[in-house]
């Protein structure tokens, strides 16, 4: 199962990223510079378990 977060990354370096920040679904999540903006992850799902519809409304 995998958790529910949502992770930005930034500062890229030769060897990965030198900074980032991960926050639980539901919560704010901060996106910096040259963005800067705040993206609301209230509406964010877990994925799909095989065998599971991905959308419980059952639209598509």
């Amino acid at each position: 199962m995998q958790e529910e977060l949502a992770t930005v990354y930034w500062s890229p370096t030769a060897k990965g990223y030198a900074s980032h920040l991960t926050v639980p679904f539901g919560e704010k999540l901060r996106i910096p510079a040259p963005f800067d903006c705040t993206l609301d992850t209230t509406g964010f799902q877990a994925p799909a378990e095989d065998g599971e519809d991905p959308d419980p409304r059952g639209e598509r």
